[in-house]
């Protein structure tokens, strides 16, 4: 590999005094110390009202994301401007290295699926609970490049590692202090940190219930991705550790940030944490034999944690642990299908099909009920309440109900309980029938078929999210439908499916799966492209680390960021790149690739 760098600085050698490589540097420090720290109040056009799967909101608002992705744009305009001037102006040659032609490739493939996208508009600015544009995703490419540009010694790996043990240290607290109920974003300092001075008073929902640790992260699920990608750097930096004082710090970052997961609740985040330990031990498997008591201490302070916050949240994060071995399979729902067709409204309800037809105006209610075999249905009527019960067992528990939908005349059919509204008097030269959604409007119902049935409750009713993403793939193999267009391209209007499974009362943004949001948004050969460059990164390390005697600090730190992005991969398989903790990701990633040339550049020399 060294042969296709150019003048790429040494662990001995460096360019420009400490200060101006500070400065350098500061844009890295600020995303990946202070960026996930950054919570403020925004208030932004949704842009969607006019969506019949989204609700007539035409402003909502935001706490966690939209200004992480307006610092995070700065600090890319900046790192740019950086790079500019050194090399137009100050006449520095651009090192380079092959293994960055994928990462470059994903960034390409990212711009141009944006640029032809029909949703492009919002592929630029950041959409409703998303705000990772495509200037986040070309950043990402751009960081990595950076880090490898400007980090030449030891002492700016040490810098970029400390500022990142700040920053999880100030999370853990955060953390720890939601887990106990004590919210810092509730009192008045944090309010007053979120809201200008105008909205003194306004509070800040706690939406996914007391105690429950979100910290600054948006939402308890990257609480378990953050927790995945950074504690097993800091134990690797702890087990090497010799500095009292550093390992103090360390210890408490790494109980902060594992009182703030077993909080989260997040079980993906145990599971991401098992696996980078898992390629800890191997990786680390001759020093830990001799070092016994570092693997055993880590694991007194992970069961003394979780048993502390499981006690606190009465055994809730035990039960949920537990759910991850029940039986997940997913039975077949008897209302399996709704169509809004042109003559009727069909119901397929326990494989059996029923057909509604209605003439109703103020005077007069009538309905045709019948089968697949065109018989009629048989029928009570309650002249009281206006009621069609339906008596046919098949269907047995049905009723119909004319039903005065927002002006318009319509009819309920309750179907074991839930209420599904329909009409067909919207529209002049129209009698085609619609049905009148949760958020009030009128909308045709339109069924997908999944790639896959019977595990749609796998990983929290990941599956079925899962189920309908991938048939999306094969539109999307060379370009992808562009940046924030995951919310435009899924099937939003089968509501039916969305209801049997949990989502009815949600829209779905995101498909919580790193792999097929880049692949749907950005295409599959942008996905390929990212692996590709990871896959380099990681084999390239495993090589250099598998038999190494880890007795620099640059090796120690190869090998912990390994594992953290490791584990942050893991993580993808049930979590998507949210702004919240992808940059630190994109950042150690880079930091990673970076130390794996200055390692194999000290072992030359």
């Amino acid at each position: 590999m060294s042969s296709n760098v150019k003048k790429k600085g040494s662990a001995q050698q460096t360019t420009g005094s400490p200060e101006a490589r500070y400065l350098l540097l500061l844009p890295v420090l600020f995303v990946v110390a202070v960026l996930p720290l950054i919570v403020r109040y925004h208030e932004y056009p949704t842009k969607l009202e006019n969506y019949t799967w989204f609700a007539a909101q035409e402003k909502a608002d935001d706490y966690f994301l939209y200004w992480k992705q307006q610092w995070f744009i700065i600090m890319l305009i900046l790192m740019v401007c950086i790079v500019a001037v050194r090399s137009i102006l100050m006449k520095k040659q651009l090192s380079f290295h092959k293994i960055f032609i994928p990462i470059f490739v994903y960034a390409a493939l990212a711009f141009l699926s944006t640029i032809f996208s029909k949703y492009r508009s919002y592929g630029f600015i950041g959409i409703f609970q998303q705000f990772e544009s495509v200037w986040v995703l070309l950043g990402y490419a751009v960081i990595v490049y950076y880090i490898y540009l400007m980090v030449e010694t030891e002492k700016d790996v040490s810098l970029i590692l400390n500022a990142l043990l700040c920053s999880a240290i100030f999370l853990g607290l955060l953390g720890v202090s939601q887990a106990f109920g004590k919210d810092f974003w509730l009192t008045s300092a944090g309010l007053s940190l979120i809201y200008p001075a105008n909205m003194k008073g306004a509070g800040i929902q706690a939406v996914f219930g007391e105690k429950r640790v979100y910290m600054s992260l948006y939402n308890p699920n990257y609480v378990g991705v953050y927790t995945a990608l950074v504690v097993p750097v800091f134990i690797t930096l702890l087990s090497f550790c010799r500095n009292w004082k550093k390992i103090v710090l360390y210890l408490v970052a790494i109980s902060g940030i594992l009182v703030g997961m077993f909080g989260s609740q997040s079980k993906a985040g145990l599971v991401g944490i098992a696996a980078a330990a898992c390629f800890l031990i191997i990786m680390l498997r001759k020093y830990l034999f001799r070092r016994w008591y570092i693997p055993v201490g880590g694991a007194i302070i992970i069961i003394c944690g979780f048993l502390i916050i499981n006690a606190v949240n009465h055994n809730a994060y035990l039960e949920s642990i537990l759910s991850l071995f029940r039986d997940t399979k997913t039975e077949e729902p008897a209302l399996s299908e709704i169509q809004t067709l042109d003559d009727c409204v069909e119901i397929t309800y326990k494989g059996n099909k029923m057909r509604v037809s209605a003439n109703l105006d103020e005077d007069s209610f009538e309905f045709l009920i019948k089968d697949q075999e065109d018989k009629i249905i048989e029928c009570d009527f309650n002249t009281e309440t206006l009621t069609w019960s339906v008596i046919d067992e098949r269907f047995s528990g049905i009723i119909i109900t004319p039903v005065n939908l927002n002006g318009v005349l319509g009819f309920s059919v309750v179907i074991d309980g839930k209420s599904w509204y329909f009409a067909n008097q919207l529209y002049e030269n129209d009698d085609s029938y619609y049905y009148w959604n949760i958020y009030g409007k009128f909308d045709k119902i339109v069924m997908d078929e999944p790639a896959f049935r019977g595990i749609e409750n796998f990983a929290t009713n990941r599956g079925f999210i899962w189920a309908h993403t991938i048939p999306l793939l094969k539109k999307y193999i060379f370009l992808g439908a562009g940046a924030e267009s995951f919310v435009f391209v899924y099937p939003q209007r089968d509501y039916v499916n969305l209801y049997n499974y949990g989502y009815g009362q949600q829209l779905l943004t995101k498909p919580h799966n790193l792999y097929l949001q880049i692949a749907v948004q950005t295409g599959v050969v942008s996905l390929i492209a990212f692996l590709v460059f990871y896959l380099i990164y990681f084999i390239s390390g495993i090589r250099l680390y598998f038999k190494c005697n880890f007795d620099t600090p640059l090796s120690q730190a190869g090998v912990g960021i390994m594992a953290g992005t490791f584990g942050y991969m893991i993580m993808g398989l049930t979590n998507d790149s949210c702004i919240t903790v992808a940059p630190v990701y994109w950042v150690l990633l880079g930091l990673g690739v970076t130390i794996n040339f200055l390692v194999k550049k000290q072992k030359t020399i």
